[in-house]
């Protein structure tokens, strides 16, 4: 009697297939037998399974970082200012690791983030270096180096200072006291 079944697959109660391999836990695959979401999460399997879920991400990070001293003890400002970054970072970050963030992609966040604000961007940039520190006290960054330390801030670009037109003194002249215009 030939198989119908691709290797290391088994059905259990005659219709649950499940990936067994000697050694391993039986996973279940939920699709139905044939379709290609089958074949899909039967080449995950085959593939040893999705990576395993590291706890040195951006989301065990801020969580982490939030429950810190060093959070805590800021003032209730900084610590609103800082939260703001800190839902950007789990919302754009959230499950990369923590060791993986290298300098353009600090550059690139700042970048990206200057057309809502210049201030949002940059404060991106400090907070991610707040952040960075407190990962390398908890031993999540490898090499030791801070991505974000030294990473230039937009700013807010100044209209350049221009002197008091003509007509503008003499009115300043016209209506001041002698007080003012012995410093004018």
């Amino acid at each position: 009697m030939k198989r119908e079944l691709p290797a290391y697959c088994y059905l259990r109660h005659g219709r649950y297939v499940y990936f067994e391999r000697r050694g391993q836990k039986a996973k279940r695959i939920t699709a139905e037998l044939g379709t290609p979401e089958f074949w899909a999460q039967y080449a995950v399997l085959m593939k040893g399974g999705p990576p395993p879920a590291t706890r040195r991400d951006f989301n065990a990070l801020v969580r982490s970082y939030r429950l810190s001293s060093r959070f805590n003890e800021l003032s209730d400002r900084t610590r609103a200012d800082y939260d703001r970054v800190l839902v950007w970072m789990e919302q754009k970050l959230g499950p990369l690791p923590v060791a993986g963030l290298q300098r353009r992609h600090v550059i690139e966040a700042r970048d990206v983030n200057a057309e809502k604000s210049s201030r949002f961007a940059d404060y991106i940039v400090q907070v991610v270096s707040v952040v960075m520190e407190y990962a390398i006290d908890l031993g999540w960054r490898d090499d030791g180096t801070n991505p974000a330390k030294g990473v230039s801030k937009i700013g807010k670009k100044k209209a350049q200072r221009q002197p008091w037109p003509q007509d503008l003194i003499q009115a300043f002249r016209a209506a001041a006291g002698p007080r003012a215009l012995l410093i004018f």
